[in-house]
């Protein structure tokens, strides 16, 4: 028993090895094309970061040609699966504006607004991320009106919102627990005139 186990592991690192050494050569190479087909095959197999750095590789080489858009698509692909959602988010903006005519470029300006929203933190944290993410799905439904992305754009606003309205309330209630009173008057108001529906009115 022991005996198979260890050939097991045997076998285990010697494939790990053997793939390590083709995925060296692969990064030595000039061959760009094998680079690029490398580098989809390695996303298809959720091998995320060596097909980031492959894509990195070859960006520079297909900018300027037809698959220019492909390949930063694929590379904003890789970085997001990764959650670096800050890279990912960049690569599908940048797809989006440079090529507003890419059969990826709707899906591009839907997923960098998903990548903000993936950076929205809970409500008692700076809200930034939050913000981004609402205005950039905002102007998602404004460019692309009959996407079917749509539902899942107002469900993500609807559940950004609910971020905000916990925060702006819970703002006010630190003031009114603290005993601040006139401060937590004034942060209430404020939170009722930007959130009348507040499910805390």
């Amino acid at each position: 028993m022991k005996d198979k186990f260890f050939i097991y592991i045997v076998l285990a690192l010697f494939i790990a090895l053997a793939s390590c050494g083709k995925y060296e050569k692969i990064l030595k190479s000039t061959d760009y094309r094998l680079k690029y087909e490398k580098a989809i095959e390695y996303l298809e197999d959720e091998d995320y970061v060596r097909s980031a750095t492959l894509l990195d590789q070859v960006s520079n080489v297909y900018k300027g040609t037809t698959k220019a858009d492909t390949v930063l698509y694929y590379k904003a692909k890789a970085y997001f699966g990764q959650r670096d959602y800050i890279m990912s988010g960049y690569y599908y903006d940048e797809l989006a504006k440079t090529f507003p005519n890419s059969p990826f470029a709707e899906e591009s300006a839907f997923m960098k607004a998903f990548c903000f929203y993936k950076q929205s933190p809970r409500p008692s944290l700076d809200q930034e991320y939050t913000y981004k993410a609402i205005d950039a799905f905002t102007l998602f439904l404004i460019n692309h009106p009959r996407s079917e992305k749509r539902e899942d754009c107002l469900k993500y606003i609807d559940e950004l919102r609910e971020k905000l309205v916990e925060k702006s309330y819970n703002v006010a209630k630190l003031y009114f627990d603290l005993e601040q009173y006139k401060a937590a008057q004034i942060a209430l108001r404020n939170s009722l005139s930007e959130f009348p529906d507040t499910k805390y009115r």
